[in-house]
């Protein structure tokens, strides 16, 4: 690419810094000192910027992992109030993390970055080892420490169950073997496909409908999903001529491969189902990715969502005894009904009721304004409907659960007195002002700021929800990600980085991304001195008007626009006879 060429000569001979030509620096430079600098200026700023004096208690999540290396690796993850953050690695070295290994390897860290009064919450999966661990470290800390279950998780795996089901797994597999189909032929059959669907919304399409991922069976509804909006183009994708054309070229084998992927995508009965399923599956789907985020206040919601769901769906089943809910077979209905409930039942964590009692978004009536908000997550109910106020009695017992573990003998009576005035909207203790929809729209993700502001006259009660209850997060999703980051990092083709360097990459990586959005500067980086001269490092973000790099933003812009020019006529273009694929 002559832009690239271009980019690079300018960079290297133009790029003019106290009269000497700018030069790359040395391999073993970047691999060394300049790793290290750049290593420990994004951690000094990540740490400042995602919790600001650290004056909010972060939360503390977990996750499992087997690298390239097959070693077993746990990552530790820090969220704060403003964002999530990448703190550490820890390699297992081949042990067991058993419960007591678990609980062993959490209160170090915890005590390392300070100890118990830094952390509101830790995190982890579902698996017993670390159930029993988490009770075992509210235990050590005598219960000052909130550790629970990820509810993505929990989700993930009330999905595999569903999924499991003969009902489910019939349509569902079919489907997987059309994406699976056009996923490892990309060169052949991928392109015939984009050709009956054009456009952004195409190229999108193709994107979600690729993107299944077998240890997400959440993402196998959402990839069927796609492929019920994908069901035109691939229809006539496979009854076109060009289809015919490719499969008289292959062997018997391939042509019976072919045959049955036509005889899915033309066959109605599947397509009905899958689209009944997917409307069945939808609202879990909803609650999977609301639950998933980093920011705000949204495990309040997570009770709510749920309650509203089960009577959705025991109305549908008590109201049709043919078909359940969204119009799949009753029978199925009833089995995935029994699986969530059964599932719930054992996820009852009293933080998750607690959280939903202290938000005052789930005891007010829905307005027409709060159903516009943006980000209402209760857009489903009608108007006047009270999210959390058929279920006051249920959250009440689990809130003197809570008090009478995690919190002091001393602070209980006043506690259960505080949470009456305030179910109760005493209008001596709360102004009429925090029960209106401009405060409750404000606050709709930041109930601990809701508190703060309006809660003085119930000291206890705000300083449970501002320090503890309201600062709780409902999964460890950062931790999760940042597996994928190791997947860059370290690949099949880098597979003998040393942990050490990786884990400084990853770091690197993720936390320049994360500041970057905080500072709502794009260009963001470390000052660091390739030259080797002792200049003060205090300023740690580069000083721009040093130089001008407009010169070369231009060619690097050049370069880009000409890469997706190509990709774009590669993915497009209407007539291939002369297409030239791309190098993988």
């Amino acid at each position: 690419n002559q832009s690239w060429h271009s980019f690079c000569e300018t960079a290297t001979a133009g790029y003019d810094q106290g009269n000497d030509p700018w030069k790359p620096p040395d391999r073993r430079d970047v691999l060394g000192k300049h790793l290290d600098d750049c290593y420990e200026q994004v951690k000094k700023n990540i740490y400042e910027k995602a919790n600001p004096g650290e004056k909010v208690p972060w939360v503390l999540t977990l996750d499992g992992w087997d690298n390239i290396q097959k070693l077993k690796l746990i990552n530790f993850n820090l969220v704060g109030p403003i964002a999530a953050l990448f703190a550490k690695i820890l390699n297992c070295d081949g042990a067991h993390p058993t419960a007591s290994w678990i609980k062993d390897t959490v209160i170090t860290f915890i005590e390392d970055k300070g100890g118990l009064g830094k952390f509101v919450q830790v995190i982890m999966d579902n698996t017993s080892a670390n159930v029993n661990a988490g009770e075992r470290i509210e235990q050590h800390y005598r219960f000052k420490l909130i550790v629970s279950g990820c509810i993505p998780h929990w989700l993930n795996l009330v999905f595999k169950e569903i999924c499991d089901l003969p009902y489910v797994s019939k349509v569902f597999n079919k489907m997987k073997e059309v994406v699976v189909f056009f996923n490892t032929r990309k060169t052949l059959y991928l392109p015939l496909l984009h050709k009956f669907m054009r456009g952004e919304d195409g190229k999108g399409l193709i994107t979600a409908l690729l993107g299944y991922t077998p240890t997400r069976f959440y993402s196998l509804s959402t990839m069927v999903r796609s492929a019920i909006r994908a069901k035109t183009a691939l229809v006539a994708c496979v009854m076109s001529m060009d289809w015919e054309q490719e499969r008289r070229r292959l062997d018997s084998d391939g042509r019976a491969k072919v045959d049955s992927i036509k005889q899915i995508c033309t066959d109605t009965s599947n397509w009905l189902r899958a689209e009944a399923l997917v409307r069945f599956l939808s609202p879990l789907v909803t609650i999977q990715l609301f639950m998933g985020k980093d920011r705000g206040d949204v495990l309040p919601f997570f009770i709510p969502m749920f309650m509203s769901l089960k009577d959705l769906w025991d109305a549908q089943l008590a109201n049709d005894c043919n078909k359940g809910f969204a119009g799949v077979k009753h029978s199925f209905a009833l089995q995935a009904n029994a699986k969530l409930w059964n599932k719930l039942e054992k996820f009852d964590h009293p933080i998750y009721s607690v959280a939903c009692l202290l938000h005052p978004l789930n005891f007010v009536e829905k307005s027409e304004h709060l159903a516009k908000a943006d980000g209402y997550p209760y857009q489903s109910l009608g108007a006047g409907e009270i999210p959390a106020g058929n279920m006051r009695r249920e959250l009440e017992k689990a809130f003197g659960v809570f008090i009478d573990t995690y919190c002091d003998e001393d602070d209980r009576l006043d506690l259960r007195e505080e949470i009456d005035w305030y179910l109760d909207k005493d209008t001596d203790k709360f102004i009429s002002e925090a029960w209106s929809d401009r405060a409750l729209v404000k606050y709709m993700f930041d109930s601990a700021g809701w508190w703060k502001v309006y809660g003085k006259k119930t000291p206890k009660l705000r300083l449970l929800a501002m320090c503890r209850t309201q600062r709780c997060k409902p999964s460890s999703s950062s931790a999760e990600r940042n597996w994928n980051i190791w997947g860059i990092v370290q690949s099949n083709l880098r597979n003998r980085l040393l942990l050490e360097k990786a884990e400084k990459l990853v770091f690197i990586y993720q936390n320049i991304r994360t500041l970057r959005q905080i500072t709502d500067n794009p260009r963001w980086s470390p000052n660091l001195n390739y030259r080797g001269d002792d200049d003060d490092d205090d300023d740690l973000i580069a000083d721009t008007d040093d130089f001008d790099e407009e010169e070369l933003l231009a060619w690097w812009d050049a370069f880009v626009k000409t890469a997706k020019e190509q990709m774009t006529n590669f993915v497009d273009d209407d007539d291939d006879d002369d297409e030239e694929e791309l190098p993988a």
